[in-house]
């Protein structure tokens, strides 16, 4: 059996990207992540039972701090980190997206995704 925690339209600013007014200024990511996990004990009635989606939020805060040339790296930066510190975790989905990129004339937002298992690793 497994369960899954979600964390839903996370706006953060970060300085990722290869241009340097994106290392200046910044940007507005929205983030969302799913973590499928193998819970303790069924039914959950703890929080040891589960993965806490605030330490989680915490995990991707900090990833979102370090200033980085690619959202890529960004997001398999998080996964391995959440693996890391969550041995129940079994997949990891994440979606980022940089909502004001810096294409003239778009309109719009651009994202990458990331979606790994613990067996691929």
């Amino acid at each position: 059996m497994t369960q899954t925690i979600h964390l839903v339209d996370i706006l953060l600013h970060g300085y990722h990207g290869l241009f340097e007014e994106e290392k200046l200024v910044g940007n507005t990511f929205k983030i969302n992540v799913t973590v499928v996990y193998e819970p303790s004990r069924f039914p959950i009635t703890q929080l040891a039972d589960t993965i806490d989606y605030g330490a989680v939020f915490s995990i991707l805060q900090h990833q979102m701090q370090e200033a980085t040339p690619l959202l890529e790296t960004v997001a398999a930066n998080f996964t391995l980190a959440v693996f890391k510190q969550f041995s129940t975790a079994q997949e990891i989905s994440i979606h980022i997206q940089k909502m004001v990129p810096p294409i003239s004339g778009m309109v719009g937002s651009v994202a990458v995704g990331l979606t790994l298992n613990r067996k691929d690793l």
